[in-house]
């Protein structure tokens, strides 16, 4: 039903994608080559927009069944975003302790104290990415976004830290880069799963019910860079169905992805990058 996906179908979907991503033909075997047993996976959704156009909880589900099935105990999973009150909007039930994974706000985990500097800016971190989390799991929605063209999981990451709302001038380029560039992100990441089970094609990145299109797909990577290569790719198809122009003639072009790619974070040349369906 709309809103609620078939959980049996998603975790095919979500097995199957593993699979064809590793090479391997066990799902659990390949979710153990990027994360051990004794590991806490930080799991960093997206819930801006609300429970219609966040990360799925039934994605999230059938992930943590499936670690725990590979040898990660549900209670080192830890689902996080900006705060509580996103978590819940976004379908979460936020716990802080107990048998089962954790559901914590950045408000309420906290930032560290101290700046990480980059080039163009500073800024205090997760401490659930930094202090709680050994790995992270990159659970984007893929969105328009009115400034930078397309929201997936280079953006996803402005969560990481205390005041993306000062990144996002000139297409927050090269804002995207240098936060997915920082220690946190480029040794902890193991793996993205991007949310295309619905996806906003306008007037994101809030949900904008006349512009979500249901899609019914996952994007699995590694390459954060090729993945929203492949995820523009696929909204702008999305666009043209709905007689939409391309964000290059809509003056949004997502020039953070080439940033990504210049700052050597992964591959941007779409001839590099295969796409397996």
């Amino acid at each position: 039903r709309e809103g609620r996906p078939d959980r049996a179908a998603l975790r095919r979907m979500l097995e199957q994608g593993l699979r064809r991503l590793s090479g391997l033909t066990d799902a659990r075997a390949a979710l153990r080559g990027w994360v051990r047993p004794v590991d806490t996976v930080g799991l960093k959704v997206n819930c801006l927009a609300g429970r219609q156009m966040s990360t799925r909880v039934e994605l999230v589900e059938e992930l943590v069944a499936l670690l725990a099935a590979s040898g990660v105990p549900r209670q080192q999973a830890v689902v996080f975003d900006r705060s509580d009150a996103d978590l819940r909007h976004g379908g979460y039930e936020v716990r802080v302790s107990g048998a089962d994974y954790r559901v914590i706000g950045n408000d309420r985990g906290g930032f560290e104290e101290e700046l990480a500097v980059m080039p163009s800016g500073a800024s205090r971190l997760s401490r659930v990415a930094t202090q709680q989390a050994s790995v992270l799991i990159n659970l984007p929605v893929l969105k328009d976004h009115g400034l930078a063209g397309v929201s997936g999981c280079l953006k996803n990451n402005f969560g990481l830290v205390h005041n993306p709302n000062k990144y996002h001038l000139h297409g927050c380029d090269p804002h995207v880069a240098e936060v997915n560039a920082l220690p946190v992100v480029r040794q902890k990441q193991r793996l993205i799963i991007c949310d295309a089970l619905r996806v906003q094609v306008e007037g994101g990145p809030a949900f904008n019910p006349a512009h979500a299109v249901s899609h019914g797909a996952l994007l699995l990577a590694t390459d954060p860079v090729a993945l929203d290569v492949i995820a523009w790719e696929l909204l702008e198809g999305l666009r043209a169905k709905k007689k939409l122009p391309t964000l290059t003639a809509d003056k949004r072009r997502p020039v953070h992805i080439a940033g990504a790619a210049k700052a050597g974070l992964g591959v941007g040349e779409r001839a590099r990058i295969e796409l397996v369906q």
